[in-house]
């Protein structure tokens, strides 16, 4: 068992890894409820600012809504705009909200955040300009309908990558020795919170220059398909992606278990070989190098980029037992204008059961680090309560992309508040529940008697409960403590 001693939490308790699951200094395990709190600063201003504000009263709504985690998003350039020279007072807001969440019985991780690798790309965030080697490929200021084109179609983008994961020097020293330094800075300013669960080293690592292969290879793969099925007007559909006005169309031809797992198959190879070539000793590299600093906290480690749509990857186990895995997952049409009417449950499916494989070789417990996007129409609605009933069949904790101070206003809090049980005294065996009959279950085996209580939190007050355990109400959570045996509770809202 390991223990991180940094995570006690007013009336909640220190946590530590057991195998999969999360467990308190009272032997219950704990499932975690959260949203991913990014702020990428001001874009119109160089050096960017950026100002994360996190009031207490955002913090009480998120809490009394059920949610006791937050994935909160650090950014390198916001700590280190010039090189060797850190932003102190940046990094203090950020351990300022750590220590307010403890208030407010939620924990935090943090994750170092990039997107398109560098602060200075249009829609990208991350790595300082000084950090950033191109090659001699400008960024191009291309405004692409789905921002992932970016990765895939901006050379600056993959040649940044590649020199990073090459350790490239910078003013004589490799870009990852630099970014350990940076890491080994920031983190005694939160290890030493109660709310402080851990750090997430690189938010969707990207294989660089090598993606455009990946995404030749499922484009090919995908119209081999397409033109072997008679019943497709391929031309029609190559047309409207390109330059049709239902361009997304195009994906819900891909609604066959068979023709996804082939495409996102098709470059296996390369996302593999990433894995195994650059990432994973990145990530070991990060490990060893920060582990005074880090301590008894956890480690998180994330799934490539690639992996996030359901493409192979290859995670080594390590010899480190306080490892978190953080799967991101998206569906195809995440982050696109046709997002919300061509969600897919079957895609999603698969990148979720390859995730779960990956947990089982590796044996460690699961927090997924970034999911959803789809939250508007109904369908999406469907698919994001459909994605919650996956995490809750695996005993996964979660954190939904992302958190705005309108969240719970939207018609995505119908979905995303929800009941679970929050800790459970003993081994939880199952949870779930039916949005659509609002049914809520689960079974646990208690192994000892305790004075320990069991908690599940409640969206609203219940119509009916079954249950063999005495138990009480207070607010929004149901509470009793039980003694050995196995215990079954069901609730009807």
């Amino acid at each position: 068992m390991y223990r991180t001693t940094y995570c006690e939490v007013s009336e909640t308790d220190t946590i530590h890894i057991d195998k999969t699951a999360f467990v308190d200094t009272k032997g219950r395990e704990r499932i975690f409820r959260g949203m991913s709190f990014v702020s990428e600063g001001d874009i119109r201003t160089f050096p960017r600012e950026y100002n994360p504000e996190i009031s207490d009263d955002m913090l009480r709504e998120y809490s009394e809504k059920g949610f006791n985690l937050i994935r909160l998003a650090v950014v390198w350039d916001a700590v280190e705009h010039e090189m060797g020279r850190y932003d102190d007072e940046y990094i203090s807001s950020i351990a300022d909200i750590i220590r307010r969440c403890a208030k407010f019985n939620i924990y935090v991780y943090i994750v170092l955040y990039q997107r398109h690798y560098a602060s200075f790309i249009n829609g990208g965030v991350g790595a300082p300009l000084w950090a950033t080697d191109t090659g001699n490929r400008t960024y191009m200021r291309v405004k692409y309908e789905a921002s992932q084109l970016q990765y895939f179609f901006n050379p600056a983008v993959g040649n940044a990558f590649d020199n990073f994961w090459d350790n490239k020097k910078i003013a004589a020293k490799g870009l990852q020795d630099r970014y350990a330094e940076m890491l080994n800075h920031i983190l005694p300013f939160f290890t030493n919170k109660r709310a402080f669960l851990g750090i997430d080293f690189m938010n969707e690592p990207f294989p660089g220059s090598s993606c455009l292969r990946i995404f030749r290879s499922a484009v090919s793969t995908g119209l081999k398909y397409l033109v072997d099925d008679e019943k497709i007007d391929t031309p029609t559909v190559v047309k409207n992606y390109f330059k049709g006005k239902n361009r997304y169309e195009i994906f819900k031809l891909v609604e066959s278990e068979e023709t996804f797992n082939k495409i996102v198959n098709s470059a296996g190879k390369i996302t593999e070989e990433f894995d195994r070539t650059k990432y994973a000793p990145f990530f070991l590299k990060m490990a060893e190098d920060t582990a005074e600093n880090v301590g008894n906290s956890f480690i998180f480690e994330e799934n490539n980029y690639c992996s996030n749509i359901g493409m192979p990857g290859d995670l080594p186990e390590t010899e480190y037992k306080n490892v978190v895995f953080a799967p991101n997952g998206f569906d195809l049409t995440s982050g696109t204008t046709a997002d919300e009417s061509t969600a897919n449950n079957m895609r999603t499916d698969i990148i979720w059961k390859r995730h779960k494989e990956t947990q089982d070789r590796l044996g460690c417990p699961v927090i997924v680090g970034a999911w959803g996007k789809h939250s508007g129409a109904d369908r999406g609605l469907a698919h994001i309560s459909h994605e919650l009933d996956v995490f809750d069949s695996n005993k996964w904790s979660s954190a939904f992309f992302k958190y705005t101070p309108a969240i719970f206003k939207a018609p995505i809090a119908d979905v995303l508040v929800r009941p679970y049980p929050v800790a459970t005294a003993g081994t939880l065996d199952y949870f779930k529940y039916d949005a659509h009959c609002k049914i809520f279950e689960m079974q646990y085996s208690q192994k000892r008697s305790s004075e320990i209580e069991t908690v599940i939190f409640l969206p609203c007050e219940p119509k009916d409960v079954e249950t063999d355990v005495p138990y009480i109400i207070e607010g929004n959570y149901f509470k009793t403590v039980t003694s050995t045996g196995v215990h079954k509770i069901k609730i009807k809202f």
